[in-house]
């Protein structure tokens, strides 16, 4: 059975994929960590096959940017 998790996106992080988007070119990887700015996506227990939906606020309002099937979950160390 596969879950939905929502990721918090900052004005930083949006800026930095704005370019990929523009260029209509998807997502390849998600990025979690140990601090809350980028919550662990491990320890919130998320597997292969599972969703990811990337949000953000901008003027008050909240913004659903996609939402990415996870594929594969790997440590990099």
């Amino acid at each position: 059975m596969t879950d939905p998790y929502t990721v918090f996106w900052a004005k930083d992080r949006c800026r930095s994929v704005a370019t990929a988007a523009a260029a209509h070119v998807p997502l390849q990887v998600l990025f979690g960590g140990p601090h809350l700015s980028m919550p662990s996506f491990l320890r919130a227990k998320v597997r292969p096959g599972d969703l990811v939906c990337p949000v953000g606020v901008h003027d008050q309002r909240l913004y659903v940017l996609g939402r990415m099937r996870v594929t594969a979950s790997e440590v990099l160390v």
